[in-house]
């Protein structure tokens, strides 16, 4: 499939639709992320927030090939070990906890994606050191890649220089899970993977252009040592079987001849 480049006006519009997105972001991150909490309960408030601000839950009710069941909730909330798509649920935020929420929503048309991660603050400070730590090397990998993004630039260098980068932090990028373009539609081409056997392959690699906007999003896991993967029974959540932590930090940008504007989550890169 084609990637679509966007117009100013397309990108003015996605861009509303982040700044909706970016108060969700800070609404949830200072307020309601805290210990005690169930991410059902986290997860029901970011849904009214999301539709109280004129928002469109896109997760809800996603379909994907081979799974029959349709996603439950508006937003992803992973604790830990989990890496991608946790549904909310009864687990308990605690603290020290490390804790990614991934939300999707459509503003008059048009469609924004982002994933961040927040550390749980703890009473004991050494007992927050594993989050805060994960966390910070996240937000690195993150700017790493976005720093490169540009026009003119082949995905393919972005990536293997993160996945370089994200070694120099003691940790890796997990595999089989990609970024992807964005616009009318929550998944455009191209995908953005950041490993792939065969660079030259069909729909690996492409060049970055001005009007472009991705959704660029690299899951950092604890270990130089890729972490195996196996799927829930509610055939959704994605956990590592050796329960190292996982961060997954996404951001939707525009690229530029110079570089990229970030169009949601841009005050969480601080």
């Amino acid at each position: 499939m084609a990637i679509v480049l966007k117009t100013p006006t397309q990108v003015a519009r996605i861009a509303r639709a982040g700044r909706i997105l970016d108060t969700v972001i800070d609404d949830l991150a200072l307020r309601e992320l805290r210990p005690g909490r169930t991410t059902a309960e986290v997860g029901a408030i970011a849904e009214k927030m999301i539709l109280a601000r004129g928002g469109e839950l896109l997760l809800k009710g996603y379909k994907q090939a081979g799974i029959e069941t349709p996603f439950p909730s508006g937003v992803c909330i992973c604790v830990n070990e989990e890496v991608v798509h946790a549904p909310p649920s009864t687990r308990i935020i605690r603290e020290g906890d490390i804790v990614t929420i991934d939300v999707a929503l459509r503003v008059a048309g048009w469609c924004i994606d982002t994933a961040w991660t927040v550390p749980i603050p703890a009473s004991d400070p050494a007992k927050a050191k594993r989050a805060i730590a994960l966390s910070a090397a996240a937000s690195r990998t993150l700017r790493h890649a976005l720093a490169m993004c540009r026009a003119g630039v082949r995905w393919s260098t972005i990536a293997q220089s993160t996945s370089e980068f994200v070694r120099s932090e003691g940790c890796h990028l997990i595999s089989g899970y990609c970024g992807h373009g964005i616009g009318e539609q929550l998944h455009e081409s191209p995908r953005l993977a950041f490993s792939s056997k065969d660079w030259t392959r069909g729909g690996e690699d492409f060049t970055l252009y001005p009007g472009m906007v991705l959704c660029v999003e690299p899951i950092v896991c604890e270990g130089k040592e890729p972490a195996g993967l196996i799927t829930l029974d509610d055939h959704w959540t994605v956990i590592t079987t050796n329960r190292a932590w996982a961060a997954h930090e996404e951001r939707c940008v525009e690229i530029t001849r110079t570089g990229c504007r970030v169009l949601a989550g841009e005050g969480s890169l601080a």
